[in-house]
């Protein structure tokens, strides 16, 4: 997460692959990077709500699409197609 979008944020993976979201987002100014998390758009994971630097991982083992987003951001979307291996 940087500049207030998900970097790679349509990304396609093998089933059984962990991906991992680094809050990494300085653009909001003031010297405040604010909150983000990871939120699927169907309540199949939720991430907690992240500062500047910490990270959430989620390993995906089924196979299909799976879109998500910011919840204090909502134009922050992203999108993970996991694929058989």
């Amino acid at each position: 997460m940087k500049d207030q979008e998900f970097q790679g944020g349509t990304i396609t993976i093998k089933k059984g692959t962990t991906v991992v979201w680094i809050h990494r987002d300085t653009s909001l100014g003031g010297g405040d990077p604010g909150i983000h998390n990871v939120i699927e758009n169907t309540g199949k994971f939720k991430s907690v709500d992240m500062g500047f630097g910490q990270s959430w991982e989620y390993k995906f083992d089924v196979v299909g699409v799976f879109t998500y987003h910011c919840d204090p951001h909502p134009f922050m979307t992203g999108k993970v197609t996991v694929v058989e291996g």
